[in-house]
């Protein structure tokens, strides 16, 4: 999967914010595409069984929104394509940081990005101490 320039720049956000290689960030939303897929497929297969359509799905993205996704075919011309259309219900994490930054307050997580960093920071000192003493 290749992404398009802006997703390209989110993900790149998120890596530099995260504090995590691109690696493990990519494997972290490809993983959540994964169980996105994986309970659609649970839900098809399910309505199969019953000779139901409920083409529709929530789930939950901690710390972000409720997403409902619903799909269904649609004949086009002398074939078929994938109507897919999102609904997303916001977190009460993410109002509260929202609301947090229309009323100028200091956001939680800028807070718990300063820690991770400082933490990683400390982390490469320490490393580098344990090597000095082993040298030393």
């Amino acid at each position: 999967m290749k992404l398009n320039s802006e997703e390209d720049n989110f993900f790149q956000l998120i890596c530099a914010v995260s504090t995590k290689d691109a690696g493990t960030v990519r494997d972290v939303l490809k993983a959540t595409l994964m169980a996105i897929l994986i309970n659609i497929y649970e839900q098809k297969s399910t309505d199969d069984r019953n000779k139901t359509k409920n083409n529709m799905i929530e789930f939950l993205i901690p710390y972000i929104c409720k997403l409902q996704i619903e799909y269904r075919d649609i004949i086009v011309g002398k074939g078929k394509a994938v109507n897919v259309n999102l609904s997303a219900f916001p977190s009460s994490a993410l109002i509260s940081e929202i609301t947090n930054i229309l009323d100028n307050n200091d956001l939680q997580l800028i807070e718990d990005i300063q820690k991770s960093i400082k933490l990683a920071f400390n982390n490469i000192l320490d490393v580098n101490e344990e090597q000095e003493s082993c040298l030393g």
